[in-house]
């Protein structure tokens, strides 16, 4: 029923919930036991003992109990209309508006080597092991030829991040099969892909928001956006001041205070004139006439890029994160190295794998964030993901002439990145 209360309108619905210009407001507990009260009232007569103890007692607390979690379902309903908190299929449908779709789950795949006797056919839906004993398959059927190898791709049968590492046993009985193992690139590296999976809320409300900030202008999420999507670019931080007093930005290596209106940004990525032009485009299609651009002047990481051919003169202001070197030392099982069960490789030892493993993880620049403490947790569900067992511990450290390692976290200002410059930063040893 629409009504007018205090120059406002608002619904109010038999449910208990009431919708005004501003948002919704649901009733209290309290206010749902009265009206279930109410209603046991008008059933049986006024003069009804409610008392908690009694059968009706009872039947107040059931009905006050079914008409909150009813306004709880009104109140879901209604909040899934909000892009911002929407969930499940609500969200889907919400992004589907701007063409957007969540990402499903998928099968990791895998190029194996297959050796064994002349003609022997492998039929499809044969199963191989990784080293987790995770179960891979092939599609079709491989007939092994004269030379007695050939080469095929397996999928996983589970979806998700299926690892592709160590995929060295045979699962089904086929005669004439002998052997399976990975094909590796000429970086010693398993050929295939690692799946994925299905998209959660979080991270497909964000991919949402970026979208449609992307295609935006004159605001602070755009220019984020703008940024995070450039090519090269793998981390963004940004800090905006909207009041008309300075603003001290946390977590700087000394006092640093943003000016009204001003917009500090720190970016990583690796240093050529291309991403500075760019950046320096993103800013000046991006930004406001209103927004100023403020650099950590601080440091030889600060940046300043002039448009050519502007109208109106216009510089862009960033900061280049300062990469910190980050030395890690991991101590694995000496009998784990003995008994050579580790994901396999024809020509490194498990120092390189291990080494291979952390520094093309971490180098990929999703793991870690400007200005984020780093924990050895990290590293150990790194090598744990891609087979690696019995690490009895991973300790990390700055990366100094005599560096002090530690199994606590590593502290990174708010304009500076961890970053491992090479795989001899990454240190193996055995007890």
């Amino acid at each position: 029923m629409l009504q007018q209360h205090n120059n406002e309108s608002f619904y109010e619905s038999s449910q208990g919930v009431s919708t005004y210009d501003y948002g919704i407001v649901v009733k209290t507990t309290d206010e749902l036991i009265l009206q279930a009260q109410q209603i046991v009232k008008n059933t049986f007569g006024a003069n009804i003992n409610l008392d908690p103890s009694t059968p009706q007692g009872f039947l107040v607390q059931q009905i006050a109990d079914a008409l909150v979690e009813r306004q709880n379902e009104i109140l879901t309903c209604y909040n899934n209309l909000n892009p911002n908190i929407a969930a499940g299929q609500f969200l889907d449908s919400i992004a589907n508006f701007n063409q957007i779709e969540r990402k499903i789950a998928t099968q990791s795949t895998a190029v194996l080597n297959i050796t064994g006797l002349s003609s022997t056919v492998i039929p499809a839906k044969s199963q191989v092991l990784n080293v987790n004993g995770d179960i891979f398959y092939n599609k079709v059927d491989i007939i092994i030829p004269s030379t007695g190898a050939i080469s095929s791709t397996f999928y996983s049968e589970a979806y998700g991040e299926i690892p592709i590492v160590g995929i060295d046993r045979i699962y089904s009985t086929v005669n004439g099969w002998d052997t399976v193992e990975n094909k590796l690139d000429i970086y010693e590296h398993p050929i295939g892909t690692v799946g994925i999976i299905t998209e959660n809320d979080y991270s497909f409300r964000i991919r949402r928001e970026n979208s449609v900030n992307l295609s935006a202008s004159g605001s602070y999420p755009a220019i984020q956006s703008g940024l995070s999507a450039l090519s090269g670019i793998t981390n963004v931080i940004m800090f905006q001041n909207i009041e008309d007093v300075e603003l001290t930005i946390p977590n700087m290596p000394e006092d640093f205070k943003l000016k009204p209106n001003a917009i500090f940004s720190v970016l990583d990525y690796d240093d050529n004139e291309d991403i500075k032009n760019n950046i320096a485009t993103v800013f000046y299609e991006k930004k406001s006439g209103g927004c100023v651009l403020q650099n950590y002047s601080t440091g030889a990481q600060s940046q300043n890029k002039e448009i050519p051919s502007c109208p109106i003169p216009f510089i862009a202001k960033w900061n280049k994160a300062d990469r910190i070197g980050t030395e890690v030392r991991v101590t694995l099982s000496q009998a784990y190295k003995d008994a050579g069960k580790y994901p396999a490789s024809r020509t490194q030892t498990l120092e390189q794998i291990v080494q291979d493993i952390i520094y093309n993880n971490f180098k990929s620049g999703v793991n870690v964030s400007i200005g984020e403490k780093i924990y050895p947790s990290l590293f150990i569900e790194i090598l744990a993901e891609n087979g690696i067992a019995y690490i009895i511990k991973v300790e990390i450290a700055y990366k100094l002439d005599t560096p002090e390692f530690t199994t606590d976290g590593l502290n990174y200002y708010n304009n500076q990145i961890a970053y491992i410059e090479n795989k001899e930063d990454i240190l193996v040893v055995y007890a």
